[in-house]
Parts: C-alpha cells; structure tokens; sequence
C-alpha cells in the first residue's frame, strides 16, 4: 500500500525498528542490556527508577544470599534476566502504541481520499449546474445551493487534512522521532539491531 503522494506506507517493523534507536526508554535498556559487569550500581538505580523492586540486589536478601555461592555472578544474572525482561514487556507496549498510531494515519488518509471525491463530484455537479443556468435550465437559487454545498465539502476536506497531520504527529511521537525534530538528542548510543524482535501485528 502507498500513502498520499505515492509514499510507501510505513510498516509495523520499520517504526519500531526506528524506536528502538530513538526512544528513550528503549535505548536506556539497549545500553543496559549491553552493560559491563562494572556498571552493576548503575544498572541497579536505573532498573529501580524503572520499575520498584527491580534495583533491589540479591546480596541484601539473606535468605537468597545464602542459597548463592558466587554473589556477583548471581547478581549479574538477576540483573540480565530482569533487563531482558523489561525489555520484552517495553518493547511489546511501544509495538501496540505503534500499530495503533500507523491504523490511525492509515485511517485519516482514507477519509482524505473519500472527502476528495466527493469535493471534486460537487465542483463538477456546479460546473453542470452554472452551465444549466446560462440556458435557463436552472435558477440562481440552484447555483447557490450546490456551492454551498461544494464549500461545506471543502472546509471538512481541510479538516480532515488537519486530523491526518495530527495522527502523523502522533506517530513521530510514538517511534521517538519528534523529540529528536525538537533538538533533543539521546545520550547514550544503542547496540539493537532492526530484526531483534518482530512488533505485535494489528488484527
């Protein structure tokens, strides 16, 4: 499918693809995931910001404590499965936010093209009517009828448009496109890769 002005339609894939590297929660956990062992107290606060419970290390619960013979490796494995995790559930939201975003551009466009028709339906109907006039077959009252209808179409065309550039908005948002437009710039790099984890398909 191709968009307005014959752009390809973005695919559930691509956005979220350019999510991973733009979003910021994305890319904190990218750079995390990828994380030395060196940075395990950074990792832990990060994690704790993210979700409560998550920072706490094993070395401050006994009872899991004594059950471990290598503390450090223990913890580095928490930590592991608990980024990978949180990943996972991020990763899954930021894909339904974005096949909800992509429905809905696709959506305004639609209603873009039906409200284009029916504009030009009613600019011919005019033509044929001001055409019907010079020849007496219809009066000023008709002219004036079909224009304010052709007017009426128009002015809900413009609206419609408006509606399309608020969802494509929205949709820079969700893929973290427009904070980047805005001069804002991630600071830490990722290491994702496009093909990491396929995005939830809308049914």
């Amino acid at each position: 499918r191709r968009q307005r002005h014959g752009q390809r339609a973005l695919q559930p894939g691509e956005a979220l693809a350019t999510a991973r590297m733009m979003r910021a929660e994305l890319a904190m956990l990218y750079y995390l995931r990828g994380a030395d062992a060196a940075a395990r107290p950074a990792i832990q606060q990060a994690l704790g910001q993210s979700s409560p419970g998550l920072g706490i290390s094993l070395g401050s619960i006994p009872l899991l404590h004594a059950f471990n013979d290598d503390a450090a490796e223990g913890e580095t494995c928490q930590r592991r499965w608990q980024i990978e995790t949180l990943l996972a559930d991020r990763e899954a939201t930021v894909a339904r936010e974005l096949n909800e975003a992509i429905g809905l551009v696709q959506n305004r466009l639609r209603q873009i093209a039906v409200r284009k028709e029916q504009v030009e339906a009613l600019q011919r109907r005019l033509a044929e009517v001001q055409q019907q006039q010079s020849v007496g077959a219809a009066t000023a009252l008709d002219v004036r009828r079909v224009r304010l209808d052709a007017i009426k179409a128009d002015q809900q065309l413009m609206h419609d448009v408006i509606q399309w550039k608020i969802a494509s908005v929205q949709l820079k948002a969700a893929q973290g496109l427009l904070a980047a437009e805005c001069g804002y710039s991630l600071p830490i790099a990722t290491t994702c890769k496009a093909g990491d984890v396929e995005p939830e398909t809308s049914k």
